[in-house]
């Protein structure tokens, strides 16, 4: 049967990866694979249409990795501490359908606690998660494979943060046409630690001092928002 979309991401909470598996096992509607990238090997059987490869590169590598080894034309990238909620993975596939439009993403909803912090004053689906104003920023974007390669995949720069936000600001300035779109109904929710709580281990170590800096050197200018991309895209290569 053929594979309609290709969930991927770097992993290493192996505890966690059943329930990512079984929510989006439960919410998807057309077939799928789910390809987890990491270090730590899982001590259980996997369901065919899951998929892991060792690898011991960073997160945003092991991200790429993960796109290359996709196998449809449509792609969602998603992280090991989440789980889908129920039909979201359902509504978002029927509103990225009714776009009909190659260069939009269709972004889910963030769930923190069973809060919906969308459109809340601290907002996930947001550049700047502060400012009201900032450009919006695609949680596990659902896209067409050839919007990742047209905007050039990954920054290679990027160690295991952020990257995400890079390419939806790719998306929403430099494609022509291009549109994130954040889904009304469609949700994700966040079951690790709180990332902003200051006890999540890649955000403590990589965030501050590396990935948002980066970021903000990209498309920061004299404080405001830059419609271009201020250096070109470093990306992986083979």
């Amino acid at each position: 049967m053929k594979t309609e979309i290709s969930f991927f991401g770097p992993g290493i909470r192996t505890e966690r990866w059943l329930g990512l598996y079984n929510s989006i096992n439960q919410s998807c509607p057309v077939p799928f694979t789910l390809t987890i990238i990491g270090h730590n090997e899982p001590e259980f059987d996997l369901p065919d249409n899951f998929k892991y490869i060792y690898s011991t590169v960073k997160p945003s590598q092991c991200a790429e990795i993960g796109y290359r080894l996709t196998d449809s034309e449509i792609i969602c990238p998603v992280a090991d501490d989440e789980v889908f909620g129920k039909e979201a993975i359902k509504k978002a596939y029927e509103l990225y359908k009714g776009l009909n439009n190659i260069n939009a993403c269709v972004s889910f909803r963030y769930i923190l606690k069973g809060e919906d912090l969308t459109a809340h004053a601290f907002s996930a689906n947001r550049f700047n998660v502060y400012d009201p104003n900032s450009p919006p920023a695609p949680l596990c974007p659902m896209m067409h494979r050839s919007l990742w390669q047209k905007i050039g995949g990954i920054d290679r720069r990027f160690i295991a943060l952020y990257w995400d936000l890079d390419l939806g600001m790719r998306i929403h300035f430099e494609v022509e046409g291009g549109q994130i779109v954040i889904s009304p109904d469609a949700a994700l929710e966040e079951t690790g630690e709180n990332p902003f709580g200051g006890s999540h281990k890649l955000y403590d170590k990589y965030a501050p001092p590396y990935d948002r800096l980066l970021l903000d050197s990209l498309w920061l200018l004299n404080g405001q928002y830059s419609h271009k991309r201020l250096d070109a895209v470093v990306p992986f290569d083979d």
